[in-house]
This record gives C-alpha cells, sequence and structure tokens, in this order.
C-alpha cells in the first residue's frame, strides 16, 4: 500500500454514531429503533451512521443464536424479511451495524455497511472471545480476514468487531490494505461497578488515540449502553483523528449523550487529513509486507516449538 495516497474524491462527509442499548432478542423492535435513529441522524446532516455490534440483536443471545440472525439466503422467511429491511433503511441513508448473519457457510457476528438498498461490504468478526461471560466462540462462526471497503463517498473503511481491536496483528493488517477509517462496532461490557466501567473506557480511549497516531487514519469506535443479564455495557462512543485527537466523545456535554446514556455524536470527517498526517509522520512507509510475511513464515515453521503464551485474557475487555 502507498503510505501517502491522495484521498478519496469524496473529501469531507458528516457521520453519526449511535450508542443504544438493543433487546435481547427482539429484531422487529432494534429494527424500529435503528429506523428512528436514521431519521434523526438524516435530520442533522449525516452521511453516514454507524451502530454498535450486535445491534440488530443484543449481544448475550447465546441459543438464541440460531433464531435471531439476518440472511440473504431465501428461507427462513422471517429472517429473510428482517434482511430486506435493514436493505430498505439503508435507501434512507448509509449505515454500518452490528448484526448475527448467516450465509452458506456459517453463522457470524458481522459488521455490514449498506447504501440504497445494497450490502457494500460485510465482515466477519475473526476474535470470538471465549473466556468469562464471553461465549462467542461456542454460538458462532469465526471469520477468516480483514475487511476493507472501499467506497467513493466514505474513503477506504476498515471494518472491526471489537475483540478485533484488541488484536493489533488484524488492526495492522487493515490498515496496510489501506483503510483511511477505521470502523470499530463494539458491545464492550464493563462489569458491574462504576469502577470498571471507568476501566473499560479507558482501554478504549487509548486503543484509539493509539491506532490513529500509529496508522495515520481516524477511528470511529461506537459501542453499545444498556444492561444484559446484569452486565453493563460502558458506551463511551467517541470519534479520533489521525493525529490522535478527539472529535467528539460521549461525555455529557453540549448536547452529547453521556458515557453510559443512549443518544447520537455527529462529526465531520476530513480525508485530507489522512493524507496530511501520514506525510508528516509517514510511519506506514516504514511497513514492508514482505518482512512481515517473512517473520511469519517462520512463526509458522516453528510454531509447536514456541512456548506457551502467558495468557491474560482475563484483563481482555473486547467482545
Amino acid at each position: 500500500m502507498p503510505p501517502v495516497s491522495e484521498p478519496s474524491p469524496k473529501r469531507r462527509y458528516t457521520v453519526a454514531l449511535i450508542q443504544f442499548s438493543p433487546r435481547l432478542g427482539a429484531v422487529d423492535d432494534n429494527l424500529s429503533t435503528i429506523e428512528d435513529y436514521l431519521r434523526q441522524a438524516r435530520e442533522r446532516g449525516a452521511d453516514l451512521a454507524v451502530f454498535p455490534e450486535l445491534a440488530l440483536s443484543g449481544y448475550l443471545v447465546q441459543d438464541l443464536a440460531g433464531e435471531v440472525y439476518l440472511t440473504e439466503l431465501p428461507r427462513p422467511e422471517r429472517n429473510r424479511r428482517w434482511w430486506d429491511r435493514l436493505l430498505d433503511l439503508s435507501r434512507t441513508l448509509p449505515l454500518i451495524a452490528g448484526l448475527p448473519y448467516r450465509d452458506e457457510s456459517g453463522l457470524y457476528i458481522a459488521s455490514a455497511l449498506l447504501a440504497e438498498g445494497k450490502l457494500l461490504a460485510l465482515h466477519r468478526k475473526v476474535y470470538l472471545p471465549t473466556y468469562g461471560l464471553f461465549q462467542d466462540q461456542r454460538f458462532f462462526d469465526r471469520g477468516q480476514l480483514p475487511t476493507l471497503a472501499a467506497t467513493g463517498a466514505f474513503g477506504r473503511l476498515g471494518l472491526l468487531i471489537c475483540e478485533d481491536a484488541w488484536h493489533p496483528l488484524l488492526v495492522n493488517a487493515t490498515a496496510l490494505m489501506g483503510a483511511e477509517v477505521l470502523v470499530i462496532v463494539s458491545a464492550s461490557p464493563a462489569g458491574g461497578a462504576a469502577t470498571e466501567v471507568a476501566y473499560s473506557a479507558e482501554w478504549w480511549a487509548t486503543f484509539c488515540s493509539v491506532y490513529a497516531k500509529l496508522f495515520g487514519c481516524y477511528v470511529l469506535f461506537a459501542n453499545r449502553t444498556g444492561s444484559e443479564d446484569g452486565v453493563i455495557y460502558s458506551g463511551s462512543s467517541r470519534v479520533v483523528d489521525p493525529f490522535g485527537r478527539v472529535v467528539v466523545e460521549a461525555d455529557g456535554k453540549e448536547g452529547r449523550p453521556a458515557p453510559l446514556e443512549d443518544g447520537m455524536l455527529i462529526a465531520e470527517l476530513d480525508l485530507e487529513e489522512v493524507f496530511r498526517a501520514r506525510t508528516i509522520l509517514p510511519l506506514m512507509s516504514d511497513e514492508d509486507p514482505r518482512l512481515l510475511r517473512e517473520i511469519f513464515d517462520r512463526l509458522t515453521a516453528g510454531w509447536q516449538s514456541l512456548p506457551p503464551a502467558a495468557s491474560g485474557k482475563a484483563q481482555s475487555g473486547g467482545s
């Protein structure tokens, strides 16, 4: 990937990040909520709306995963109807939303970019946590690759889902593919105590700033709110510019939602800032995919002889 490249044809656009609490298993209700937020986003001048991980179903679907998915397959009719309704909503405003998605290859936690009634890109969550309260891998199949959506309207979007962002290898690969904007949809829980909520939000704030600076790109982080089975979700959505500066965040000021409240953030993205950041600090120009390939070839060859990695998973706050 050329580290300093001309920005996409449409250099400025407005994005709406929505943090809300989906109703567990209630796809029709969640579609209606999304429809209402799309109307509000359009009224506020947004060109693109971003919704959290599993916004259509709620996060702790577990045994419901085989019932509340959306699909392009012709049957079951109810599940296809949900998909068609989501496509119809994208005719009113382009959107990115997290959803359970089934195709002929499996059942996935996915992030879909839709516009004008069409699916433009679909990312299948690669890293499925199965520790602590997380049970992703018990109920969903694992995605295999990073996803880049090259759009004329919104630049080159790298799609990531929650735990994906806790693994820098995948984020780096997405940036190397040419992402100008990293879009992280999340259902990141924070336990039940206020201190744990703050801890989770601090981690995400750090990730967003570091990734933005290292890769010279925008980072959009849309995290859900509310609670399920006593688990609080930490919200705290934000937009960070390619210099690591917070453009907007859920801080409860000037009409913005507080960290744990439902609501919408509005931000303008200027893709010329990506060009400037990568010119001033051209870290991406030092990346050499051939070197990475050699490193991973050696790692793969000697994988069985490597000592087991330290666990540390209990400290992870992804989902």
